[in-house]
């Protein structure tokens, strides 16, 4: 009987250290913890519980959906974010398309305008050069922004 007591504290005490090990960021639980539909705690926003069984998963990152607001490209599902808000591919001009400056439909990221006459052009990507200041992989040539500066490929071994 005994035995049965120790064996119960003792499951007790690792149902306790395997919670403290989720980690606690308020009332969400972070990327890359433990989640299950039965938890009260559920991932934190926009992220969202993978199950990799019936009962039980791991957090992981989610993407925002069309017009919820965003501040880069990869938070997004549709991979674009335009003006501060999700944006769907059907609202922009593709790379190669005519273009002119007063069309309705926005140029995505980092995609332009380059006027070949005074009315028409082609849609273009503009990119950094070699060695100019970045913030993102996107605005570079090579889409290799490093330590805020844009590097060729053949920096990282590549053609």
């Amino acid at each position: 009987m005994q035995q049965c007591v120790v064996l119960l504290n003792l499951l007790a005490v690792l149902s306790i250290h395997m919670c403290d090990a989720q980690g606690d960021q308020g009332d969400c639980i972070p990327v890359g913890k433990y989640c299950a539909a039965s938890l009260t705690k559920t991932c934190c926003p926009p992220n969202e519980c993978q199950m990799t069984s019936p009962r039980s998963g791991t957090c992981v990152k989610s993407c925002y959906q069309l017009k919820a607001q965003c501040q880069k490209n990869e938070e997004c599902c549709s991979k674009l974010c335009i003006d501060g808000k999700c944006g769907d591919a059907s609202e922009c001009i593709a790379l190669g398309q005519s273009c002119t400056a007063s069309m309705e439909k926005k140029f995505c990221p980092p995609y332009e305008c380059q006027m070949s006459t005074l009315r028409s052009g082609t849609c273009v990507h503009n990119c950094l050069k070699m060695s100019s200041p970045c913030k993102t992989n996107e605005e570079c040539c090579s889409n290799r922004c490093f330590y805020g500066k844009c590097l060729d490929k053949k920096t990282f071994g590549e053609k």
